[in-house]
């Protein structure tokens, strides 16, 4: 399994309308993330990725191509030692480790480039195979904040998984 993070490139965004475009991807990230999923959708999103200075946005690669994508977000103000990791990856790759490799990428390469002290991500309740992907790669459930998100006009709890950087510093 050979699985590259890199930046995301123009040329991907055939390929990243064709898996963003998923019902079961939509059901499992936040609203703003659009569906029916268009070519104009991936054309625009690799912009403002590639644009970003503070978020930090990757392609989850293999040979082929891209087949999802990375991230991590710095909150501000008194959180600014924070930040949200957030994926998805296309449905012909789940289960297949790729996912993993991503995250545990994105949190190393966090650790080693930024002042980020924390890491955590918001999971549905049912989105089990994320859940075993964070808790795979060494995250940990630290709360549940309950009726918190509505999806599909259903309200639901969030499953918040946290990381914490080994040996990080209580004053700065």
């Amino acid at each position: 399994m050979s699985v590259q993070i890199r930046n995301l490139e123009k040329e991907d965004a055939r390929r990243l309308a064709l898996y963003a475009n998923n019902k079961k991807i939509w059901d499992n990230v936040r609203d703003y993330f659009p569906y029916p999923y268009r070519l104009e959708h991936a054309q625009e999103f690799i912009e403002m990725a590639n644009a970003h200075e503070t978020n930090k946005i990757f392609a989850i690669a293999i040979e082929e191509g891209i087949i999802g994508v990375v991230s991590i977000q710095p909150f501000t103000d008194i959180y600014r030692y924070t930040a949200e990791l957030g994926y998805w990856i296309g449905e012909p790759f789940w289960g297949k480790g790729y996912t993993s490799t991503a995250v545990n990428w994105i949190t190393k390469f966090t650790w080693e480039h930024t002042e980020i002290i924390r890491i955590e991500a918001g999971v549905f309740p049912f989105n089990h195979g994320s859940i075993k992907v964070l808790e795979k790669c060494g995250y940990t459930r630290e709360g549940i904040k309950k009726n918190f998100i509505c999806k599909n006009d259903v309200i639901y709890d969030e499953h918040i998984y946290v990381m914490l950087k080994p040996q990080s510093p209580t004053h700065f």
